[in-house]
Parts: structure tokens; C-alpha cells; sequence
């Protein structure tokens, strides 16, 4: 299908990126939503980044924990592939939240991003069957609208993917934020030169606690029928 790159697996484990979620038990945490892609999740945390984290956030009705964040930072969507049977086969989750990023800038083509991802919902499939599937496409940001025309074809062809393949897969429930008023400027639903800026940190990529308060609960509203 195409060559294997996998380009930051060595980094991530000597740097220690993913001592946490590697070393957890998860014998406790069985039947949880999983959170599971790069660092959009990743920062959703309290320890380092100073965020209300996401397993507060995004919690059931009753207020009983809902949800496991085994985000990385960095990770790439074949990443998240390799990984899966470390990090989501064990957990047994009830429902698995996926997306991805930082795979332009290492040569992977729209489709075969679009390979990867759906490849890890095959694999939650067998393994967990019933299981509920969620992704997101269309989320804004300052350093989207910064890219290269070339880039922003590749994303909005893989976007398109995966919205057809939403589509034609009932339990794939897809978030398009394309559509989201609350991360856009006023006026400019829909128009990724109109991010709201004042959700991010300085990059440009990551958000801030403001960000993250749009982000909780476009996912509240998204996972409602389950929590």
C-alpha cells in the first residue's frame, strides 16, 4: 500500500512522551470512552499543561468517570495504528474517540491517512463488538489557515474521506466542526481564514482553557446519547 514510515516512534519512547499511558494498569479502567490521537488530547491535561482535564470534563450524567484520555503528543495516524494493541486493546473500551495529525508534513497522502484511521476501526470492531466509533474533521485553527495551498488540498481530501466513510458506516458517528459557530469568528461559519484566535496558545495549533471549554462540549453534545 505504501511505505512504512512510522517517524517518531524512537522519539516518543526515549523521550518518555508516553511513559504514562504505556506503564498504566488498566484493570480499572475497563469499559471507559477512549480519547485516542495526538495532541489535541494530549494537552487536555491538568499535570503539565495546566488544563482541566479531560476525565473531568467528560464525565456521565451521574457524575461517575466516563472517559480515558490516551492521547500522545506528536503521533501520527500510523502511530496511533502501531500502538493500538498497547493502547486500546487492553482497556476494553465501550466507545473509542479517534483523530489525527501530524501527517502532512511527513509525506503520507489523504488516502493514506484515511488507511490507517480505518484500519484502527476495523481492529475496535473485532475486538469489541458493539463498540461505538467517533472522529472529527473540519476543526479551524490559526495554523491551518497558514498552510500551504497544497496542504489545505490534502486535508480537505482526507476530510472528505472520512465523511463518506462516516457515512456509509452507522456506527461511525462523525464531528464536523466545519459547522460550529463556537470556533470561528463571528460571521464566518465554515471559513478556515476566520478561525477564533483567542481559543489558541501562541502556536497557533494547541488550544487554551477557553479552547478546550468549546471542545468539551462539542463532545458533550456528540457523546450524550452514551454518557
Amino acid at each position: 500500500m505504501f511505505d512504512v514510515r512510522i517517524p517518531n516512534l524512537r522519539w516518543l519512547e526515549e523521550r518518555g512522551s508516553m511513559d504514562t499511558i504505556l506503564n498504566a494498569d488498566p484493570t480499572n479502567e475497563q469499559g471507559l470512552i477512549m480519547f485516542y490521537g495526538p495532541s489535541n488530547f494530549t494537552r487536555w491535561n491538568a499535570e503539565k499543561w495546566n488544563h482541566r482535564p479531560l476525565e473531568e470534563d467528560i464525565r456521565r450524567k451521574d457524575g461517575s468517570r466516563a472517559a480515558v484520555n490516551h492521547g500522545f503528543g506528536t503521533s501520527s495516524a500510523e502511530e496511533l495504528l502501531y500502538y493500538y494493541p498497547r493502547l486500546v486493546r487492553p482497556w476494553n473500551p465501550r466507545a473509542l474517540v479517534l483523530t489525527t495529525g501530524n501527517n502532512w508534513s511527513y509525506g503520507y497522502s489523504a488516502g493514506e491517512v484515511c488507511f490507517l484511521l480505518t484500519r484502527i476501526f476495523e481492529w475496535a470492531r473485532k475486538d469489541f463488538p458493539g463498540i461505538r466509533l467517533y472522529t472529527e474533521v473540519g476543526r479551524p485553527s490559526p495554523n491551518r489557515k497558514k498552510s500551504s495551498d497544497a496542504t489545505k488540498n490534502i486535508i480537505a481530501e482526507f476530510e472528505q474521506r472520512i465523511r463518506n466513510y462516516a457515512a456509509a458506516h452507522e456506527d461511525v458517528t462523525l464531528i464536523d466542526n466545519s459547522n460550529n459557530p463556537a470556533f470561528f469568528a463571528p460571521g464566518h461559519t465554515g471559513d478556515y481564514d476566520f478561525p477564533r484566535e483567542e481559543l489558541f496558545v501562541e502556536d497557533g495549533v494547541h488550544f487554551n482553557q477557553a479552547g478546550y471549554d468549546v471542545y468539551r462540549d462539542v463532545y458533550l453534545r456528540a457523546l450524550d446519547d452514551i454518557l
